[in-house]
């Protein structure tokens, strides 16, 4: 495992319900919620060598 900075990090929130992966959107004020929590609860990331853009790719958006 890594130990990185992801203060600068943007984060993609997905949910898995009934196996089946959804790509979540918030509104700005949540987000920003949110994303603070995860940041500060962060430990350590875990490298997947997949980029933004494969990720999308493999959603079906564009972002």
């Amino acid at each position: 495992m890594q130990q990185v900075d992801v203060q600068n990090a943007q984060l993609t929130i997905l949910i898995n319900i009934d196996g089946q992966m959804y790509l979540t959107g918030f509104d700005k004020e949540q987000y920003e919620a949110v994303q603070v929590l995860i940041k500060t609860a962060i430990k350590t990331v875990i490298p997947t060598e997949v980029k933004q853009v494969q990720l999308n790719g493999f959603l079906g958006v564009n972002l």
